[in-house]
C-alpha cells in the first residue's frame, strides 16, 4: 500500500462533495466548506444520523480522518504514518516519498 491514500477512495458526487467508497459501499462524506474568505472541509459519517468527525483545511486530510475512523471501526489504529506524503518538487512536479525510517 505504498502509494495509496484515502484520497483515492473519494468519490466526486457534485462540486465540493465527495463520498468516500469502500468495496462494501459508502461510509463517509467530505463537504467543501466556506466561510467569509476561507474554505475547508467538514468530515462526516455516512450513516444517518451522521456524526461529525471534525474539520480540515485539505482534501487529502478530510479523507485521512474518515478513513482513519473508518477503519478504527473494524481494528485497531494502524499508526500516523500510514500513509505516503508526497511533496511536489518544483523543478519536475514529481512526487516524493516521506521517509519510514527503513
Amino acid at each position: 500500500m505504498a502509494d495509496w491514500h484515502p484520497v483515492l477512495s473519494a468519490i466526486e458526487q457534485e462540486p465540493g462533495l465527495w463520498w468516500m467508497t469502500s468495496q462494501t459501499g459508502v461510509y463517509g462524506v467530505v463537504r467543501l466548506i466556506r466561510i467569509g474568505d476561507e474554505s475547508g472541509y467538514r468530515a462526516t459519517t455516512y450513516d444517518e444520523p451522521r456524526r461529525l468527525l471534525g474539520y480540515r483545511r485539505t482534501l487529502r486530510s478530510a479523507c485521512e480522518l474518515v478513513h482513519r475512523v473508518w477503519v478504527r471501526g473494524h481494528g485497531p489504529d494502524p499508526g500516523a504514518d500510514q500513509y505516503p506524503v508526497f511533496l511536489v518538487r518544483k523543478e519536475g512536479l514529481e512526487p516524493s516519498r516521506r521517509s519510514t525510517g527503513s
